[in-house]
């Protein structure tokens, strides 16, 4: 017995880039907001949390030092 079957899709989250919301933001939506917000609060001398240490991102920053020679 063969039966065709229909195939049902379902959107578990789409982006909307008609409304002005943040979580349709895709830097939001990407994961990049808090950091840009913990960047700029510490650059502006304001409290912050920063999760992330100095040896996580040592390698980027010898990375771009390498490519600005």
């Amino acid at each position: 017995k063969v039966m065709s079957r229909h195939s049902k899709k379902l959107v578990l989250l789409q982006r909307n880039n008609f409304n002005a919301i943040l979580t349709n933001n895709q830097i939001y939506t990407n994961g990049y907001f808090n950091e840009i917000v913990a960047f700029t609060n510490g650059v502006e001398g304001k409290k912050t949390k920063n999760l992330t240490s100095l040896d996580a991102v040592r390698d980027t920053y010898e990375i771009m030092e390498k490519l600005s020679l």
